[in-house]
Order: C-alpha cells, then sequence, then structure tokens
C-alpha cells in the first residue's frame, strides 16, 4: 500500500515538473519574439532617420547650389552692365533658377520666336457664302443674316468668305439702288483663304431710301460675284 502511495507521489511529481518546464519555453520564446520585434522597431526607426537626414542634406546642398547660381548670374550682370553689354533676362528671387547653371555657361542670345510659315493660296480668288447682315461678329462672319432692312438702318453688311485673296488684292463692293451706286474699296495687308470679309455702308454714302437694292464683290475692278439683292423698306 506504501509502495502505490510513493509512485502516486512521483508521477505527481514529474507531471507538475514537465508543466512548469513547458510554461516556462512557452515563456522564453514569447521574450525572444518581443525582444526580436523590439529590434526590428529601433531598425526602421533608425533607417528612417538616417533616410530624412539624407533628404534634409540634398534639399540644403540644392538650395546652396541654387542661391550660388544666383550670386553668379547677379555678378555677370553687373560685369555686362559695366562694360555697356546688356545681360539677357532678369535676376528675381531663387526660385527664377529650377536648376544651377554651369559655371562655364550662360544665355548669349534669347530663346528663338517660332515664325508662321507664309499662307500658301492656290486655285481661283474667289468669294462663297454671301449674306447681308446688320452686324458681324469678331470672327468678322455675319451676325444674323438678314435681306430685309429699314431706313432707319445705321449700317448694311454684305459678308462673304474669302478664298485665294493674295495680300494688296484690291477688293471692292459695289451696292446700288435706282442707278446710283457707292463703291467701298480695300487692300487686305496679308493673303486671306477661307475667312470672312466684310463691308458696310452707311446713310453718309448712299442715303437708305426704301425699295429693292443690289450689291456686288469685284476683285481687282473686275466682278468677282453675282449681284445679290436686298430690300429697304421704311418705318
Amino acid at each position: 500500500m506504501r509502495l502505490h502511495a510513493s509512485l502516486l507521489v512521483l508521477l505527481l511529481a514529474s507531471a507538475l515538473l514537465t508543466a512548469c518546464q513547458r510554461q516556462n519555453n512557452v515563456e522564453l520564446t514569447l521574450v525572444a519574439r518581443g525582444l526580436n520585434l523590439e529590434t526590428q522597431i529601433a531598425d526602421l526607426r533608425q533607417t528612417a532617420t538616417v533616410g530624412t537626414e539624407r533628404l534634409e542634406v540634398t534639399l540644403d546642398y540644392m538650395a546652396t547650389r541654387v542661391e550660388f547660381a544666383r550670386r553668379q548670374r547677379q555678378e555677370l550682370e553687373a560685369t555686362l552692365g559695366a562694360r555697356g553689354t546688356p545681360f539677357p533676362g532678369s535676376i528675381g528671387g531663387p526660385t527664377d533658377t529650377p536648376f544651377p547653371l554651369p559655371d562655364n555657361v550662360f544665355p548669349t542670345s534669347p530663346a528663338p520666336v517660332a515664325t508662321a510659315l507664309p499662307l500658301q493660296l492656290s486655285g481661283q480668288a474667289r468669294f462663297t457664302d454671301i449674306v447681308m447682315a446688320a452686324s458681324v461678329r469678331d470672327n468678322d462672319c455675319a451676325s444674323q443674316p438678314q435681306f430685309d432692312f429699314r431706313t432707319n438702318a445705321e449700317r448694311i453688311y454684305v459678308v462673304a468668305i474669302a478664298w485665294n485673296i493674295p495680300a494688296n488684292t484690291l477688293i471692292a463692293a459695289r451696292f446700288a439702288i435706282s442707278g446710283r451706286e457707292s463703291l467701298l474699296e480695300w487692300r487686305p495687308g496679308a493673303p486671306i483663304d477661307g475667312n470672312c470679309i466684310w463691308f458696310y455702308i452707311e446713310q453718309s454714302d448712299l442715303p437708305f431710301v426704301a425699295g429693292n437694292w443690289s450689291v456686288r464683290l469685284e476683285i481687282n475692278g473686275a466682278p468677282a460675284s453675282d449681284s445679290v439683292t436686298f430690300s429697304i423698306r421704311d418705318i
């Protein structure tokens, strides 16, 4: 009986010892993992600090180079000014020079300006889409085509699209009513091809009497369109 009791005690002690050892192992594992995480966090903080410091150093270096280039530019401008030689551009703050120029390179002339190619005309000079109007838009085309006007109108426009018109060509509009005429002439300073042109007549050119009127466009004294008719009525 005593032998059985002793064996039972030994078994219980062995079980308790095994359990304690397992708990100790778990605790040691957790401690090791915690230390490893702390080490990783410390490494990340150190890396971030180093990266920030490098960025700050780079920014300081760039600011120094920009300021150095600006001062060199000012000194060169002063030297050239004393010699009577103008320096292209103006001196401003550090932001005016986004990248420092090399020590031995400075602009010597303004940037080239793009030049439009001359208009190439082909075909016969002519007019199309001839209409009458009381006003024109900013693009020289008719605001609202109309062919009926009143005797108190201020102006009456004839508007057309011009094609293949060389510069300095004599263009004219001949308004007529009952045998009376008013000739309006114009020489464009540049070629016209596919743009609106217009002439207008006022009371001082020819009184706006009621009746059926006509207008014809001409190029260099020759008819360039059929006569376009419109009417003026009493108020």
